[in-house]
């Protein structure tokens, strides 16, 4: 009996996209963030890469289509899991179903903005150990390193939050750690050959390493938490005492780990990196900065900020926000859909990689006229009315909205208000400032910052 042949090309309009895919492979991997905009701006809402069945999307009606109409029939997808080296394990991240509402519904009451506000206190000091620091470098006019200095920030306020501590102890061999992790996931995301962590390349021995370095720690504080009450420490006690709401059952050890790692990996990248370029981006505009510190200086005076403070603080958000739009630290999403699906006109078979990228939606001109300027002034109240509320998403949105966004911003504004007050950062002019997608966008290039104290 004659059988006919399966169709395997998808029916319907043809995606459109580049003719060549060795060039779009090599930009694509030389610089990720510059060729989705390329692409966008070439080629229209929705584009086929031409390469391992790629498509990228950054029309705000496609994204809510993704992230909020449709959510259930997308997930995170084996490739991006794979790709990260399984570091996250099946931490919310990447866990799907009823394991990711199980624990969606544990984490929840612990990042809710009543709950961040009991951190603030605990913020506060991690911030102002840090600026110790750098007013002794303003002393000894010697630049301090804003990566490292935002890194230590960063990496001490979530585990001051988690464990209740900074891991000063262990802090070097976990920034090392969090570093080469960082790294690894950014190149094996964009590599057009992946290699599989267990196999033993220089880089794969790193990360492995890496990821040892990182277990030991989150491993010997599950164990500290255990032998402890749920009201003796941090986040991190109450995980492990607390039940399921619906089944009573504790987490074990890995998943704690999973999600403690998913935590404390994404939070120090996220806010890190959106410290960096919030104080490279003010030391350019000092019309921005100026704005800034009249603001701090009339709601917090010389007094330590409160968490009731932090909400008349509105143009410091506004600045964030800016920042965030430019540089979304999550600047590239990914889903796969469960079955076919249609977006466009196009349509998506399922199993393709979707590509959703926040870098690209926050240039849409028509969205934001002259999308490279800086310009915090595009938040306010009466800018934000009409606009689409997928034309801004550094946090994701829909069921899977990142679940730290209030502990983010908390911390973010908080940071800002705390250093503005004190002192101004001034980066060498001249100097390039472009992103380093890895992990997540970094600043790349010379980071080193002179350090001017506002009060003596």
């Amino acid at each position: 009996m004659n059988r006919s042949r399966v169709r395997t090309r998808p029916r319907g309009p043809r995606i459109p996209g580049p003719r060549s895919r060795p060039h779009t492979l090599a930009r694509f991997a030389l610089d990720p963030a510059r060729c989705v905009l390329e692409l966008t701006r070439d080629h229209g809402d929705v584009v086929d890469l031409g390469f391992g069945s790629y498509v990228l999307i950054s029309r705000p009606e496609h994204v809510a289509h993704v992230l909020q109409t449709n959510e259930t029939k997308y997930w995170r997808g084996a490739r991006a899991h794979r790709r990260s080296g399984g570091l996250f394990g099946d931490g919310l991240a990447y866990a799907d179903g009823e394991p990711w509402q199980r624990q969606r519904r544990r984490l929840v009451p612990s990042f809710t903005p009543k709950a961040v506000a009991h951190y603030v206190g605990a913020m506060t000091e991690v911030v102002l150990a840090e600026l110790d620091s750098w007013r002794g470098a303003a002393r000894e006019a010697k630049p301090i390193d804003l990566r490292s200095g935002t890194a230590a920030l960063a990496q001490n306020t979530i585990a001051a939050a988690l464990f209740q501590s900074e891991i000063r102890d262990q802090g070097a061999d976990v920034a090392r750690a969090l570093a080469g992790l960082a790294r690894f996931v950014g190149r094996a995301m964009r590599a057009p050959v992946f290699v599989p962590p267990w196999v033993p390349t220089p880089g794969n021995l790193r990360f492995r390493r890496a990821v040892g370095t990182l277990d030991a720690m989150m491993i010997g504080l599950i164990e500290e938490a255990r032998e402890s009450g749920p009201e003796s420490g941090g986040l991190l006690a109450k995980l492990v005492h607390a039940p399921d709401p619906e089944t009573g059952e504790l987490m074990s050890d890995r998943q704690l780990r999973d999600e403690l790692v998913t935590l404390f990996v994404a939070g120090h990248e996220s806010t890190s990196n959106a410290l960096a370029w919030c104080f490279a981006l003010l030391s350019s505009h000092p019309d921005v900065r100026e704005r800034l510190e009249k603001e701090v200086e009339a709601v917090i005076g010389d007094r330590l900020p409160t968490h009731h403070d932090l909400d008349s603080l509105r143009y410091t958000e506004a600045v964030i926000r800016e920042v965030l739009r430019l540089y979304p630290p999550s600047w590239m999403m990914i889903r796969e859909p469960r079955v076919d699906d249609h977006i466009g006109g196009y349509r998506i078979p399922a199993g393709t990689s979707l590509l959703i990228s926040p870098f690209a939606t926050h240039r849409r001109p028509e969205h934001w006229p002259d999308p490279e300027r800086f310009d915090p002034d595009r938040f306010a109240e009466s800018e934000i009315r009409g606009r689409h509320r997928y034309a801004w998403y550094p946090f994701g949105g829909g069921p899977r909205v990142c679940l730290g966004l209030a502990f983010a911003m908390t911390e973010l504004k908080l940071t800002l208000a705390l250093v503005t007050a004190r002192c101004r950062l001034h980066r060498p002019p001249g100097l390039p400032l472009r992103p380093d997608p890895r992990l997540t966008l970094e600043p790349a290039g010379d980071l080193r910052m002179r350090v001017e104290w506002r009060h003596d």
